[in-house]
């Protein structure tokens, strides 16, 4: 790893979402291409960071591979949620 480059460029969350996804006034524009194959493009989705979305509180100042492996740890506790709610209503069902 070159060390010198976050005293060039800070790399965290925040600043990926500034150069990759174009973030500006705490919006991130989303645009996601056709799966068709055709020209025509799904509506672009407007995600608003604020202190309501707790990824964003958790991780903006954060370095990014430390952002993947809190993502990584909140994904597997949803899809552990997920299985629960699905067992338990699949046991619930005669």
């Amino acid at each position: 790893m070159d060390l010198s480059v976050p005293l060039h460029h800070p790399w965290t969350y925040e600043a990926m979402l500034h150069d990759i996804l174009g973030m500006h006034l705490n919006k991130v524009t989303v645009t996601e291409p056709a799966t068709d194959g055709a020209s025509s493009r799904k509506p672009a989705r407007v995600y608003d960071l604020s202190i309501t979305d707790p990824i964003w509180v958790d991780n903006s100042g954060r370095a990014f591979p430390e952002v993947t492996d809190d993502i990584e740890e909140r994904l597997a506790g949803w899809k552990s949620e997920y299985d629960n709610i699905s067992n338990s209503s699949a046991q619930e069902d005669p």
